[in-house]
């Protein structure tokens, strides 16, 4: 009996030991974190979703605040409604000072230097030229600080552009000729370019309801109005110059661009 008691007080001793383990590096909280996040965003694949989410935690320790922020807002669609947690909390991430030994007190916020490398680093797919012109719209002077506000807007209208350019790559494989996969018939990308002007416009321009542009717009460019326009495009087609990919991409970044309000 006295040996079973022993036996039982050294397992409960081996608990309470790890636990403390645990707690005292910060393995317990960081694990109800996940799941919380977990839980809140609902993603389709969970494991990799949880191993992204403890890649951020190491990249903010390592005081990599830009590379945190990004896997932070990559973490949900913008057009879910836990984007918004997510925005605030990579905004306060980038927001933090840096990590130094220095004595002098380190200024809190967000420069605006930061932010439109911010931007940069979320719009890899977007082109050049678009890219820098979205910047001059919604981005700040360097030393300037960016409020909340304008990060979220920013943020998500770089993500919208993103997507509309994956959109551009996709449109342009199905409008591609079989035996040229680099070319289209210019006429036919002209036409479906033309029907996608149509829906931006007929979409509600983009304020601070993260994803309600792009749900519009994406509604209003229905596979019946594309195969239409393609139709008719391809039957009057006479002349058959050709697109190439990169101007169809540009073209449909050009006419979102468009809609992108000035930040004042």
């Amino acid at each position: 009996m006295a040996e079973k008691r022993k036996d039982l007080a050294n397992i409960e001793d081996k608990i309470t030991a790890n636990s403390e383990y645990m707690q005292r590096n910060g393995v317990t909280q960081q694990i109800k974190e996940a799941m919380l996040k977990l839980i809140e965003n609902r993603p389709q694949h969970p494991m990799l979703f949880l191993a992204e989410f403890f890649d951020s935690i190491n990249s903010s320790e390592k005081a990599d605040k830009l590379q945190s922020a990004v896997k932070t807002l990559k973490l949900t669609h913008h057009s879910q409604q836990a984007f918004q947690t997510n925005l605030m909390i990579a905004y306060d991430a980038i927001s933090a000072p840096k990590a130094t030994t220095s004595k002098k007190p380190q200024r809190l916020g967000l420069t605006g230097g930061d932010y439109e490398q911010l931007l940069i680093t979320l719009g890899t797919n977007i082109p050049k030229n678009i890219l820098s012109n979205l910047i001059t719209k919604v981005g700040c002077r360097s030393n300037e600080m960016v409020p909340f506000d304008v990060f979220r807007y920013g943020v998500t209208v770089c993500l919208v552009c993103s997507e509309y350019v994956e959109l551009g790559a996709d449109l342009f494989h199905i409008l591609c000729s079989k035996a040229d996969n680099s070319m289209a018939d210019k006429q036919i990308c002209d036409a479906t370019l033309s029907v996608f002007q149509n829906a931006i416009d007929g979409s509600v321009s983009y304020e601070s309801k993260s994803g309600l542009f792009s749900l519009n717009a994406g509604y209003n460019l229905r596979p019946d109005k594309l195969a239409v326009a393609m139709m008719n495009a391809s039957e009057s087609s006479k002349n058959k110059l050709l697109m190439n990919q990169t101007d169809f991409i540009y073209a449909v970044s050009e006419i979102f661009l468009c809609k992108v309000k000035q930040i004042k």
